[in-house]
């Protein structure tokens, strides 16, 4: 089976964090469900924003995750809005599709790298 098509093949193609997939006529056969996982805040973790995240205290790590404009460069509104808008583009994918659209979660986890 090949796993790259070109761009007229695909039907929808998005790419966002934690989230890339390809729908092709011939793999929607069958499909009734378009699975996501809405994580939040995984940029907050990238090394490009380690000093500045390293500074900061939990006043400002969560007013980064509820409203943004903490970080530099971080998207508008903050970490829960940007996995909002990732759901929102999912959910027209799926209802343009006729699919359900179904969120999974395999668990939570802080990490320091």
């Amino acid at each position: 089976m090949r796993t790259k098509f070109s761009s007229s093949e695909c039907l929808d193609s998005k790419r966002g964090f934690g989230l890339s997939f390809v729908l092709r006529k011939s793999l929607l056969e069958g499909i009734d469900a378009l699975a996501i996982a809405p994580y939040f805040g995984g940029y907050l973790g990238q090394r490009k924003h380690q000093k500045q995240v390293e500074t900061w205290d939990l006043e400002q790590l969560f007013t980064e995750i509820n409203q943004g404009g903490v970080l530099n460069g971080g998207p508008p509104g903050g970490a829960i809005a940007a996995a909002l808008r990732t759901i929102e583009n999912n959910l027209a994918v799926a209802k343009k599709r006729h699919l359900q659209l179904i969120a999974m979660r395999w668990g939570t986890a802080f990490s320091r790298t």
